[in-house]
């Protein structure tokens, strides 16, 4: 790494590279963004924070989209809710698990086009992640959604896109680790047949706040599919251009503000919506 300025990490899955590439690029004191394909926890949290400090430069992780843009919406474009408060249930179909956080966290959602969006390392992510049906948010586009843990939802096109990818994760994940492994491999092998309307977003996420700011959403609709890879860009020559103090694993919503948020969304023709504020 001694020939560049700054490392954007796209490398994936999370668990098995992030964190030893991050901590390679501590070590080269290199300031460094990773598109994550999930939030780093605890003493790995705690390692890469200490290694970043020491070697005085500054790393954010979780670039893309869930995490990374639900990062952004939840602190700049959604009103923070309340700890402590209980979110109201609501009726709900058969078999189909609310979608939400603890008590007083927001719900966050991930609505993709498998042949539009996605590496294999996310392809394995959601294979891993998705569980028992979920209740389609109200702000989301329409589709089929998934549990992915921790109050997140996976959705997919209804249809054939959501028909081929239930029948192959369920039913060689009962084979455990090897069956998910060869059902990510298999999706991704057939992603250019699960074309989808051309309405539909290359992608979407959103967050919907729980507490006393129940029903309140932020969300972007990803048209074209650009709005990770840029995002990842945009962070780390952000990380290069410096104006922080501060050095570690930073949030990411302290690197970019509302405003760069804005003018990424624009650059790659996605839209940012809201509730409005004064709305119950």
């Amino acid at each position: 790494l001694d020939d560049v300025d700054a490392v954007a990490n796209a490398v994936g899955p999370c668990a098995e590279y992030e964190k030893p590439v991050l901590l390679t690029c501590a070590g080269s004191k290199r300031p460094t963004a990773s598109i994550g394909d999930g939030p780093l926890f605890g003493a790995d949290r705690r390692e890469i924070h200490d290694a970043f400090r020491r070697a005085g430069t500054l790393a954010v992780s979780g670039c893309g989209m869930l995490p990374g843009w639900t990062d952004l919406l939840a602190a700049h474009f959604l009103a923070a809710p309340s700890r402590g408060a209980r979110p109201a249930k609501t009726r709900q179909p058969a078999g189909a698990k609310e979608t939400g956080g603890t008590e007083g966290e927001a719900a966050r959602f991930l609505f993709f086009s498998p042949a539009r969006f996605g590496g294999y390392a996310f392809f394995r992510r959601v294979v891993r992640e998705i569980g028992r049906p979920a209740v389609p948010p109200r702000c989301a586009p329409a589709g089929v959604y998934l549990e992915a843990g921790g109050g997140a939802a996976f959705g997919l096109p209804a249809g054939r896109p959501a028909g081929i990818w239930k029948a192959l994760s369920g039913g060689m994940g009962s084979f455990g680790s090897v069956g998910r492994e060869m059902s990510a491999a298999f999706l991704f092998w057939l992603r250019r047949h699960l074309k989808t309307a051309e309405d539909l977003p290359a992608a979407a996420a959103g967050v919907i706040a729980a507490g006393e700011n129940q029903g309140r959403f932020a969300m972007i609709i990803d048209r074209d599919g650009r709005l990770a890879g840029t995002l990842l860009a945009e962070s780390v020559l952000r990380l290069v251009r410096g104006g922080t103090q501060e050095k570690g694993l930073l949030p990411l919503p302290e690197i970019l503000g509302r405003e760069e948020a804005e003018q990424i969304a624009s650059a790659c023709h996605a839209t940012i919506t809201r509730s409005r504020p004064d709305l119950p």
